[in-house]
């Protein structure tokens, strides 16, 4: 526990974002160790390809029927509960300092599934300008930074951008997801990564339309393997 964390919980009576006690450590983020122990773990078994939690482990049917871009993917937990509303103050309403606690679920996630399989470089989806400038932070590349130096691994922002903002991705349906603008990316990579194996980062996996969008243009631009890695999945 760090002096200035303890410092400034005494001086700003810090709270716990979800039981309201107090934390001792605010440079920790500001959810009690307690309720930070107690989320809960993506529940069952995921598919071994896109991470939705299946009774047996097995390939789900969408990645049976059409498989994605990327070659597997690992949540730290489901998208519902205390994790919903959470992930909604993380993304929606500001609460920036949640990131440090939703980093560590991540890179334990990632720990525990074994990962990163020969990773070279984490890379985030990128955030369209409008939304940036909204909140004045990136979700997922404060997602990015957090995995990247829990693994040992180079962030890499740079290697993709997106062609055009779209509609928020939370407002749409299954089939508009799949087909949005939004899903419009570009990626440039140098030599050095050019055959990597990357591990791109987003806050949430729904449909994973995103993430295969981020992935096959990461792959044309000579990517030799994208590993997904996402705070969240959707059930």
């Amino acid at each position: 526990m760090s002096a200035w964390g303890r410092l400034i919980s005494a001086l700003f009576h810090c709270r716990c974002q979800l039981c309201q006690a107090r934390v001792d450590d605010a440079l920790q983020g500001p959810l009690c160790e307690a309720c930070e122990s107690a989320l809960p773990a993506l529940p069952g078994h995921p598919c071994p390809r896109c991470g939705l939690p299946l009774r047996l482990g097995q390939a789900c049917r969408d990645c049976r029927r059409l498989a994605p871009a990327f070659s597997a993917a690992v949540a730290g937990a489901a998208y519902r509960g205390p994790w919903r509303g959470l992930i909604k103050a993380y993304k929606f309403q500001g609460h920036r300092s949640l990131r440090r606690a939703l980093g560590r679920r991540l890179v334990a996630a990632c720990q525990q599934a074994g990962w990163p399989l020969q990773a070279q470089a984490v890379v985030p989806v990128p955030c369209g300008r409008a939304r940036l400038a909204l909140r004045g932070y990136d979700p997922a590349l404060d997602l990015a930074r957090s995995l990247a130096e829990g693994l040992g691994l180079p962030c890499q922002p740079g290697l993709l951008s997106r062609r055009r903002a779209g509609r928020r991705q939370s407002r749409l349906k299954r089939t508009q997801r799949l087909s949005a603008p939004a899903l419009a990316f570009s990626a440039r990579l140098p030599e050095a990564l050019r055959g990597a194996r990357l591990l791109l980062v987003d806050d949430i996996l729904t449909t994973g339309a995103t993430a295969d969008a981020c992935s096959r243009a990461l792959l044309e631009a000579g990517a030799g393997c994208v590993q997904v890695a996402v705070l969240a999945r959707s059930l």
